[in-house]
């Protein structure tokens, strides 16, 4: 309950500073490969809950960006993969260094999937197309809003596709410089 109070505490916190946070980005130089395990073995005890397995494939990537920022994205859409997938499945994270001016991360599920009418909207501020988890699990709809404001703030793109054995890939992108 103390964990999803203080998770709670930094939504609020997120929506009431994304606006004026926007030029006061501060940047350090960050393993990438190693923030992505910490947030993977941080959920692990979630995944766990549904015997769900998380596999990483990870290129190892230094890059500036805010860390905790950064985390937060990560947390976030992990967080939504295991809750929208069911039982026994697998989510892939995956960082690549694209090219020489790009790195990306992927996190696909083999979930629910996101329905059609959601898609134009998934990254908007809007609370309307929250759904709940396989298990139950409940959704603000306000987390992949705040996704959309880190990545923006780093000047990354983030969207999503379908993946082609049922469910969602998330896909960051963040220039390396």
């Amino acid at each position: 309950m103390d964990e999803s109070n203080k998770d709670a505490l930094i939504t609020i916190s997120d929506l009431l500073n994304i606006k004026t946070d926007r030029d006061a980005l501060v940047k350090s130089e960050t393993v990438l490969d190693k923030l992505i395990l910490e947030s993977v073995t941080l959920l692990q005890y979630k995944a766990n809950e549904k015997s769900q397995l998380l596999k990483t494939n990870l290129t190892p990537i230094n890059i500036a960006i805010n860390k905790e920022k950064i985390r937060r994205v990560l947390d976030n859409i992990l967080n939504n993969a295991i809750k929208f997938s069911s039982r026994n499945s697998n989510i892939e994270i995956m960082l690549l260094d694209k090219d020489q001016h790009t790195i990306q991360i992927r996190i696909a599920d083999n979930g629910i999937g996101i329905p059609e009418e959601f898609r134009s909207k998934l990254f908007d501020l809007n609370p309307n197309i929250r759904r709940e988890g396989t298990l139950g699990e409940e959704s603000f709809g306000l987390g992949l809003y705040i996704c959309k404001q880190i990545i923006d703030q780093h000047k990354g793109k983030i969207w999503i596709e379908n993946n082609a054995d049922q469910g969602t890939i998330f896909i960051i992108e963040l220039p390396k410089s």
